[in-house]
């Protein structure tokens, strides 16, 4: 996680907050298993403000995707 704060331009210190996608509990066939997702998908966030685009506000907010202890991907939203 460290170093993908690092590539990001995060220190850490940012607001985290945690969402959690749980699968359904339906009954469906095995071929549809594989598109319905059978995982707990976790997002993290992490915001922080910058002062850009001649003084106003500018949030980032990176969203980095987990399933349990693999790390799916990540990416940076801005936001003014």
């Amino acid at each position: 996680m460290k170093k993908i704060l690092d590539q990001a331009g995060f220190t850490g210190n940012e607001a985290e907050t945690l969402y959690e996608v749980k699968p359904r509990n339906k009954k469906v066939s095995a071929f549809a298993k594989g598109f319905s997702g059978t995982e707990r998908i976790t997002y993290r966030t992490f915001v922080q403000k910058s002062n850009k685009a001649n003084g106003f506000g500018v949030f980032e907010v990176l969203v980095v995707k987990e399933s349990g202890a693999d790390l799916l991907g990540w990416k940076i939203y801005h936001r003014k």
